[in-house]
């Protein structure tokens, strides 16, 4: 079956669905003059008002080995290039194979028309996954085979813009908070790198707190890097306040940002609040950030990180805390030698209680990367952990060693990878990945 044809009939229909483009001819596809007015570039559909613009990715991945049950020392240990992405195990006593795969599409559709307001648009995207995991012999399926919609929204304006429907992204600011050095903090990287509202531990990745959604918001660029924004957002639920001041930009030495959300507004409660804030200064080869997220429970997690770049290297380190008393500690150096070899020294502390014993933990992680070419790079990594507390595998430390090869052909928006792992406990895994981007 030819899938470029109902491609082309589903863009074709959703440019109809425009109030404009009823009224235009759909012959004259190949003009490009309401895109180059609109500033829409990429795969572009045009008509006499509306620009359509496509774009998505797919993306695949097969691994195997023998790395299960997941009862490793904590925390996460590698598997690929960047510390979290994945973890080996320590082996299982049944030594049956594991493997695991799984694919995803997205599809972008953006109808954009000039109007005496500013770009007025609609934006639709579309996304589906299918997911197997065999451990042990023994089958998990996760398949949502019927495409959903994570973005169906309208919006309006230039430096103000007025949104309402579906959207998968929240207004709300959380920048300020990304560490710097390589491998970051555990706490921030269960987070997604950074602080957030609510206890973010290996149990509860993420916050509790409704943002995004079915949303109605207003936000503003005020020019000279300050920006600030208001709505409502999770309205198909209880309904969620969010709102944000931001300063900040390439060419501004100090920044920062202030951000709010408070829940249960539709019933009229505002029983959950909680806000982020952080500041970011950079002063010639220096950098650093402070963050602070905490919420009317009590719950507060803080962040510092900083860097250092002299010629060839950079320096890196971040120290973080939450009122659970947990406290973390990382820092790393990379070196760019030449254009072909880069170097890589990373370690990390935390203590998950630090009114208690035993409860640390330790990583000391090195990788070098070296760029066979434009489009091919080789990495490797050796990594070490030890871990204070009595695991449920009995192990205290492991060794684990890494080998990745990187293919992006030029200009193709593809990428592969093929990685391998193993550690001392004789866990292993192979992992291979595969993507393509357009737009």
């Amino acid at each position: 079956m030819n899938r470029t044809i109902p491609l082309l009939v589903m863009a074709a229909t959703l440019a109809a669905m425009t109030p404009a483009v009823q009224a235009a001819d759909l012959g004259v596809l190949t003009s490009l003059d309401v895109c180059d007015a609109t500033g829409t570039s990429g795969l572009t559909l045009s008509s006499a008002a509306n620009c359509l613009k496509i774009s998505g990715s797919i993306y695949y991945e097969f691994s195997a080995g023998n790395y299960a049950p997941r009862l490793q020392v904590l925390p996460p240990l590698a598997i690929s290039g960047e510390p979290d992405d994945d973890q080996v195990s320590v082996i299982d006593d049944s030594g049956d194979p594991d493997w695991y795969s799984y694919v995803e599409g997205y599809l972008r559709f953006e109808a954009v028309a000039e109007s005496d307001f500013g770009p007025a648009r609609a934006v639709i995207d579309l996304y589906g996954y299918q997911e197997h995991e065999w451990i042990d012999g023994v089958e998990s399926i996760n398949d949502d085979a019927a495409v959903s919609m994570d973005y169906a929204y309208v919006a309006i304006g230039d430096t103000t813009v007025i949104t309402a429907g579906l959207n998968g992204d929240s207004i709300i600011n959380v920048e300020d908070d990304t560490p710097y050095d390589w491998l970051g903090t555990l706490n921030s990287n269960w987070i997604g790198d950074g602080v957030d509202f609510a206890n973010a531990d290996a149990t509860n990745n993420g916050s509790d707190y409704d943002t995004a959604g079915h949303v109605i918001t207003v936000v503003s660029d005020f020019g000279n890097g300050l920006k600030a924004g208001i709505g409502l957002e999770s309205l198909e639920a209880d309904g969620s306040l969010v709102g944000f001041v931001s300063y900040g930009g390439d060419d501004v030495p100090l920044g920062g940002h202030f951000s709010f959300v408070a829940g249960d507004v539709l019933n009229g409660t505002f029983d959950d609040w909680a806000i982020h804030t952080g500041i970011t200064a950079s002063i010639e080869a220096f950098k650093a950030s402070a963050a602070l997220a905490l919420n009317d429970t009590g719950w507060w997690n803080a962040l510092f990180t900083g860097q250092a770049t002299f010629d060839i290297f950079t320096l890196a380190g971040t120290v973080d805390a939450t009122s659970e008393d947990e406290f973390g500690a990382s820092g790393s150096i990379t070196a760019k030698l030449n254009d072909e070899v880069t170097l890589k020294l990373g370690g990390r502390w935390i203590d998950f209680d630090t009114t208690a014993a035993d409860t640390e933990g330790a990583e000391v992680r090195a990788r070098v990367e070296y760029a066979v070419s434009e489009a091919l790079t080789l990495g490797g990594e050796l990594g070490y952990y030890a871990d204070g507390s009595a695991t449920p595998n009995g192990a205290d430390s492991i060794v684990d060693v890494l080998a990745d090869l990187s293919w992006s052909p030029v200009g193709s928006g593809y990428t592969a990878t093929l990685a391998g792992a193993v550690n001392s406990y004789g866990g292993y895994k192979t992992t291979f990945t595969a993507e393509k981007t357009f737009e």
